[in-house]
């Protein structure tokens, strides 16, 4: 996987391919093959490789959680995120891969979030008005705009701006 996640964000989609896969790893492309007999098979792994690997944070308060989540990628790309983005361009071009994109890693990634801002609701943290799905977009918005739109890090600043105007937003009153 770690091959494939290389070549991936080397060539892009369209210069992805199961022999230079094999020629990275080290091994015959029909040891490739039996397992992944298309680069779209291979990609839907990698994916689901990426996704598995991710832990959700549970800090115990959803500020130390958000803060757990952007730790992780204060500093450089995480491997889901530079595969994410060695992708996305390619989605327009090709619906299968939006497919297969969307269903293997953005929809886990938002449920994963979901399950988050969940938390905190039940812990009480948040306002009982409050749309989980948009914190999760505007949590996700956050990173993707500053790391792949304008080419900033995710660093402490920035983790603390963003908490500020989110939780000043959205959280429960105090006693209720």
């Amino acid at each position: 996987m770690r091959a494939a996640a290389d070549v991936l964000v080397e060539s892009g989609y369209t210069g992805f391919t199961v022999d230079r896969v094999a020629a990275r790893a080290g091994v015959g492309r029909a040891t490739v093959y039996r397992r992944w007999p298309t680069k779209l098979d291979l990609v839907v792994a990698l994916l689901r490789d990426l996704r598995d690997s991710f832990v959700l944070p549970d800090a115990g308060s959803l500020e130390a959680d958000v803060r757990a989540l952007f730790e992780g990628v204060a500093d450089s790309a995480t491997a889901g995120e530079r595969v994410m983005a060695a992708l996305a361009s390619e989605t327009f071009n090709d619906g299968e891969l939006f497919q297969v994109l969307g269903d293997e890693f953005i929809a886990p990634r938002r449920a994963q979030l979901s399950v988050l801002f969940g938390r905190a609701a039940e812990r009480g943290e948040l306002r009982e008005d409050v749309d989980i799905t948009a914190l999760v977009n505007m949590t996700w918005g956050f990173l993707w705009q500053r790391r792949f739109i304008n080419g900033l890090g995710v660093d402490r600043a920035a983790v603390d701006g963003f908490l500020l105007v989110l939780l000043g937003g959205i959280r429960a009153a105090p006693g209720g």
